[in-house]
């Protein structure tokens, strides 16, 4: 199943008010983005989008569970598999938002793990924010930005800890 529909309106303006990418932002800011949003519903099993894709886009879970992968060096995958889970992404999180950033293919592979409802950002948006308020857009980025480095700091502590023996 899968199924794209244009989201806007009141309701969903408060919506985006309980979600963290948005936080912050005024009410024109967010009927601005409400404008520019598509939600869709993706079943179990079914790939949002594939490692190598090009990435224009980032997507917010509403409900469901995204399960993100990468594809595994060969040394991994003779020993683990050919893909390592990377992160299991919950309702109020996103994802994406590297390649849509920058202008890149995506570095991993997002299923839904479960039935999703996600709503998905082009960067298009992100253009016509520009344009309209730079303040939101700029405030928009930051909070882009310290969800990026809040990922950057668990990859550094898992990096970390498999890099130290074990205590014995």
């Amino acid at each position: 199943m899968h199924q794209a529909v244009t989201v806007a309106g009141p309701r969903d303006i408060d919506e985006l008010r309980g979600i963290g990418l948005f936080g912050g932002l005024n009410d024109s800011a967010l009927v601005m983005i409400a404008a520019h949003l598509h939600e869709t519903y993706r079943a179990a099993g079914e790939c949002i989008f594939a490692e190598g894709e090009p990435g224009c886009s980032l997507y917010v879970v509403l409900s469901g569970v995204v399960e993100l992968t990468k594809l595994a060096s060969p040394e991994h995958a003779a020993a683990h598999g050919a893909t390592a889970s990377i992160a299991t992404i919950e309702a109020g999180m996103w994802f994406g938002e590297v390649a849509m950033l920058g202008v890149t293919c995506r570095a991993i592979t997002a299923r839904a793990a479960e039935p999703c409802r996600l709503l998905e950002l082009h960067a298009r948006a992100l253009r016509a924010l520009s344009k309209s308020d730079m303040k939101q857009y700029a405030l928009l980025l930051m909070n882009l930005a310290r969800e990026i480095a809040r990922k950057l700091q668990l990859v550094e502590q898992r990096m970390a800890s498999a890099a130290m023996p074990p205590v014995q």
